[in-house]
């Protein structure tokens, strides 16, 4: 799924709602330039009393003041409710 500024603003906006914490373990970071590369793994608790746990893998290009251009990430669901799967890409 592919999604602009405003369509990752409206995941965030959702996932807020759903989310009660959680955290982010990143495992490898690499950057060459203004290419980056990450593999992190996010635990999500939901307000349901859900947790799960998704690894992420991210490539970016950098703005030359350190923001992200482009975002590209693939994820996958290493523990939790099959349904949250859906939370990487839920609006």
């Amino acid at each position: 799924m592919w999604s602009d500024r405003d369509s990752f603003a409206q995941h965030m906006t959702r996932l807020r709602s759903l989310v009660r914490g959680g955290h982010i373990e990143v495992h490898d970071e690499f950057r060459d330039g203004s290419r980056y590369a990450d593999r992190h793994t996010v635990t999500v608790e939901q307000h349901n009393g859900r947790t799960s746990r998704t690894e992420v893998y991210l490539f970016a290009e950098l703005a030359p003041d350190g923001r992200f251009l482009r975002v590209e990430e693939t994820t996958l669901l290493v523990a939790g409710h099959a349904d949250d799967r859906d939370l990487a890409h839920i609006r």
